[in-house]
């Protein structure tokens, strides 16, 4: 018999077994990613799994984010671009997110977002199909690699590098010794502060309130594998992304540059030095993250060898009337960020934690 409950602290190291073994699984659906977000935003956590014969056979992570304002949400995973339900069978799946609307309609929620990889079918589920998702498979073959990647892409990798190599000669390997450099790169926890400031100033830079350092500390602090990978220009460090290990699939969900030296082509090398790490340590596929389709960021990311795969954020809507659209592509938070963007550097990271906790 199907039984249906929420997650207790004597579950948890089931619930990371589960998550461990499922093929479609990240790192954001462990019990890691509950413990981040209450830390950090003080969000409450609506975990819920499935079990049969004491054996837990799905899972729905979800945070009820109350804003002050505009009422109460339903985000599995909020300040991600992953979540949603991980089942064994649509039987599972099915009663999961029943129990999930259930708590919606009973906590007056406006609405609940679930952020699929894979859709979840029936149930009255709306669709928003805005999103995509790079991830780059990593070949044994470090050459091949290269050679996959647009020649546009290895130019800038090249022009990082200022190599007076020619197009046929090999980068997989000894690409980055010291006599060909004015970019150094280095991977290392103790880059935390460095990143931080970077990514502060990026977000800015975009009108987004930017996330505490607490944040990135606490991920720092429960995953023991993350770390930061950094382009340097001397001792300047002008590239910067936070990279996670799991499973067989390196993620690299924040990264940010300083503006004034992209002409030297830092965030190209960033992505190659990424690709390189990935075959160093055997993980088969790189996760670049989520962007709009055809944005910006989409189209860099696919020049840089990368593949788009669908996401699907799927919605129940409760009292709300249609899906949310908080995003940089909605016009109704244009005069915000031209705002935002006007501010001190101090002001932003001052005030930007108290706005972004309710953006998630």
């Amino acid at each position: 018999m199907l039984k249906i409950c929420e997650l207790t602290v004597a579950d948890e190291t089931y619930w990371d077994d589960y998550i461990n073994k499922s093929p479609v699984s990240t790192p954001y659906h462990l019990s890691g990613w509950k413990r981040i977000v209450e830390k950090t935003f003080c969000h409450k956590p609506y975990y819920i799994l499935a079990k049969e014969r004491e054996e837990i056979v799905g899972v729905l992570p979800c945070f009820s984010i109350r804003h002050p304002v505009s009422g109460c949400s339903l985000i599995s995973l909020p300040f991600t671009s992953y979540g949603g339900v991980l089942a064994d069978n649509p039987e599972v799946e099915d009663a999961l997110i029943s129990e999930i609307k259930r708590l919606t309609n009973t906590l007056g929620a406006n609405y609940l977002e679930l952020r699929n990889i894979t859709p979840s079918n029936g149930q009255g589920l709306c669709l928003k199909d805005i999103y995509a998702t790079f991830v780059m498979d990593i070949g044994s073959d470090l050459e091949n690699m290269w050679d996959r990647m647009p020649a546009k892409n290895r130019n800038m990798v090249r022009k990082a590098l200022k190599s007076n190599r020619s197009e046929g000669d090999s980068l997989a390997e000894g690409a980055l010794a010291a006599d060909l450099l004015p970019l150094a790169t280095d991977i290392n926890r103790d880059y935390l502060s460095d990143f931080y400031s970077l990514f502060a100033r990026r977000m800015r830079e975009l009108g987004t309130p930017v996330y505490s350092l607490n944040l990135f500390q606490n991920i720092m602090e429960e995953w023991e594998t993350a770390t930061i990978l950094v382009i340097k220009r001397q001792a300047m460090v002008i590239a910067a992304g936070l990279l996670i290990p799991f499973k067989d699939t390196l993620y690299n969900p924040w990264t940010a540059s300083n503006k004034d030296f992209l002409s030297l082509a830092p965030n190209n090398l960033f992505y190659w030095e990424c690709i390189r790490y990935c075959h160093e340590n055997g993980l088969a596929h790189f996760d670049i993250g989520r962007s709009i389709w055809h944005s910006g960021t989409f189209n860099f990311k696919k020049n840089i060898g990368a593949f788009p795969k669908q996401l699907y954020y799927q919605y129940y809507l409760n009292k709300a009337k249609d899906m949310p659209g908080i995003d940089a592509n909605n016009p109704g938070y244009h005069v915000y960020i031209k705002i935002w963007q006007r501010l001190p550097l101090w002001l932003t990271k001052m005030l930007g934690p108290g706005i972004i906790r309710y953006i998630p």
